[in-house]
Order: structure tokens, then sequence, then C-alpha cells
């Protein structure tokens, strides 16, 4: 994968969670940035995804050729790697596997949104184009990701962004450990999700940080993940890089996230909440992508102007945040779990395996 698997953030999560879910079923190889391959027994799975800088490329496309030469592969699975698609690409008319694509957003449509030049807008449509175009299956997080690379491929499916609902499940014992740790237990706690060193998380740092004055004095926000730009305020508290996300969750009451840009693939950072009975509250852009997702019953979905009303409004209503947090775990559990998209991502799998063994 262009990244390093090891570290934490929605595209290398994802990649681990298909890995640890075709694991019983194949062996795999994992292939990921800095050459740290992980290797079963045999040679049927290469999870591959992320975005670096460009400077990286030529040593992580050098890198894959021998990779892809090293073994005999049975089948390709490239998620969301958009660059080296190409190397498997060339390979697989002389070795000849199949190779499936896993798109976690629409690259073209994310490089317009934030601005980029009309050039790179339409050479990111090419690259999409032609990948898509050439995968024997492609697999969309999202039914408007899918929707806009049916045109090029029809054979496809959705698999949404899951979770481990075992694993991701409030631990009332860190909740309290924590909220003590960080001198919150009297208070409210809001959490914004980061890491905050990347452009996709700036403006929610950008809202609280113009916003905070309006919140109410009881509330306190924690700020988890990396975050180089920080105020003096008593009211937030910056945990850093942490290793016990799911017990940081679990000593939340709310988790904000404010989008001003959206993505087009649904977020990580709010299933994981929800499945940890947190409600969620974000505005129309955070949204994108989460089909599954009714606002007023699973989430509070509202504009950004009346962000800091609703959140007032909410924390102060012990009620409606029981409620909210029951429906979002109903929720991930009915439609965002590990346990309903194993199945089906097996079922790709060994079809697009079968196809191209006839």
């Amino acid at each position: 994968m262009f990244a390093d698997i090891s570290e934490d953030n929605g595209t290398t999560n994802r990649a681990r969670s298909v890995a640890r879910l075709l694991q019983e079923h194949t062996d795999m190889t994992i292939v990921s940035f800095p050459g740290k391959d992980k290797s079963c027994s045999h040679r049927a799975f290469v999870p591959a995804s992320g975005r670096r800088q460009l400077l990286q490329l030529p040593f992580w496309l050098m890198h894959l050729i021998r990779a892809a030469l090293a073994k005999r592969w049975h089948l390709v699975y490239c998620s969301d790697d958009w660059y080296g698609f190409f190397i498997w690409y060339v390979l697989s008319k002389v070795y000849r596997y199949p190779i499936i694509f896993e798109a976690h957003g629409i690259i073209s449509e994310e490089y317009r949104n934030w601005g980029r030049s009309a050039c790179v807008v339409a050479l990111a449509a090419l690259v999409e184009r032609f990948v898509i175009k050439h995968s024997q299956f492609v697999i969309s997080l999202a039914e408007g990701i899918s929707k806009f690379y049916r045109r090029s491929n029809p054979h496809d499916a959705i698999i949404p962004v899951f979770v481990d609902t075992n694993k991701y499940r409030r631990i009332l014992k860190r909740r309290e450990e924590l909220r003590r740790h960080y001198g919150v237990s009297e208070h409210q706690v809001i959490g914004l999700i980061g890491p905050f060193d990347i452009k996709w998380n700036e403006h929610s740092l950008d809202f609280l940080y113009d916003k905070i004055e309006a919140f109410s004095p009881a509330i306190r926000f924690m700020v988890i993940g990396r975050c180089p730009r920080r105020i003096n305020d008593g009211r937030v508290v910056y945990t850093g890089y942490v290793r016990d996300y799911i017990g940081h969750l679990s000593c939340l009451d709310i988790v904000l996230i404010p989008r001003k840009i959206p993505t087009s693939g649904p977020l990580n950072k709010i299933i994981e909440p929800m499945s940890c009975c947190l409600p969620v509250l974000t505005t129309p852009e955070g949204t994108v992508g989460l089909d599954y997702a009714t606002n007023g019953l699973d989430i509070l979905v509202v504009e950004e102007d009346d962000l800091v009303e609703m959140t007032n409004s909410a924390i102060s209503n012990s009620g409606l945040l029981s409620i909210l947090g029951k429906n979002a775990r109903e929720t991930v559990e009915k439609r965002y779990s590990m346990a309903v998209a194993k199945n089906k991502l097996i079922e790709v799998v060994y079809s697009v395996m079968r196809r191209a063994r006839d």
C-alpha cells in the first residue's frame, strides 16, 4: 500500500480491516509503502492503499515492481491505490491475475472541491476512468461512488465502511479513568477527532477556535490526535496521538464533526463513535456517503451556522443523547459491522477468482 499500514487513518484502517476479514480464507501478502511486507504462507491477496507525496511515488513504484515480480499472484486487491494500479495492470497482462479495485472516493470530485486546477482535475478524471475500466471488479464504499464509477465498469459492489463492533464499544471503566486523568469528570465532554496535521481536518479546529466562546461554559473539548496548532484555553484538552482510541471515545459525551468541504466517501470518524454508542453532531458535508444514517434518529445533522446552538441544546438533554447513542449502535450493527461485510466481501473475492479461472 502507498502508505505505512501501521499508521492510523481511514485508508489504512480499511486495508487492515479487509485483510483481517479475508485472512481466514486466503493466504495473503500485504505490500505497504515502507516495504514492510507482512506475509502469510502463500500468495493470493494484496491490499494496497493510501496517498503519499508525489516525491515518494517513484520509490513506491520501484518497490511495487519488486513485490509484483516476487511471487505468482492469484489475485490483487488494490485498496484505493490509484498509482500502484498501473504496475499491477501491466504485469497482469503477463501473469494473468485479476484485479479488484476498492474506491474510497471520487478523486476528481475531491480535487475539484479543494479548488485544484482544471488540469489536475482533468488528469485525475483520466486516471479514474482507466483504473475503473481495467479492473475486473470494483468495490465502492458508498452508493454515490458506485453510481459514478458504474458508468465505466458494471462489475461492482458496495461494501461500506465497517467496524468490529465487538471491539468498538463503550468501555465504562476507561471512561471514568480517563475523565479523572484529564480532569473533566464534572463536565460534559465533546470530542473532535483528528489528526489535525492534515488538510481534511483543519476546518474542525478553525470552527472550534472561532466559536469556542459561544459554547456552554459547562462543556470541555477533547481534541484527539496529532494537533500542532493549539490554543491556551482551559476548556480544551489535547490528547495528542493515542493508542487507546476506544478508551478516549468512551470518555466523550458527543463527537462534533464540523465539515465544510465533503469527502466523497463515508467517514470512519463517524462510524466508529456511533459503534461506541456516541451521538455524532455534524454538518451535511460530513454525511456524504453515509447511506444508512438518519438525521434525528441515530445522528444529528445541521448547517454549520446552527452547530453551536444545537450542541448546547443537545449536551444538556441526557435523554436525547441516550436515545441517539443507542440507535447509533444499532445502525452500525445492522449496516456497518464487520460481521455484515464479511460474507459479501468473501463472495466477491471468490467470484472474481472463479471467473478468472473459467
